[in-house]
C-alpha cells in the first residue's frame, strides 16, 4: 500500500469540490467548513446544558 498525502484547504468552492474530489472519489480536507454552519457559533456547553436526556434508554445489549 502506498500512502499519498491529501489535499487540504481552508476552503474550496463547491464545483471545484465536486469535479475535483467528490464525483471522482478523491480524499480532500476542509479546515473551515463549519465555521460557516449557524451551529458553529449557536451550540455550545451552555446552550445544550438545560436539555434533559434522562428519558431516554438506551438498550444494552446494542453497545457491546
Amino acid at each position: 500500500m502506498q500512502l499519498k498525502p491529501v489535499a487540504t484547504f481552508d476552503s474550496l468552492d463547491p464545483e471545484v469540490f465536486k469535479k475535483e474530489y467528490y464525483n471522482p472519489g478523491v480524499p480532500v480536507v476542509i479546515k473551515n467548513l463549519a465555521k460557516e454552519w449557524p451551529a458553529y457559533s449557536k451550540w455550545s456547553w451552555d446552550y445544550f446544558k438545560p436539555v434533559s436526556y434522562t428519558h431516554l434508554t438506551l438498550p444494552t445489549s446494542e453497545l457491546v
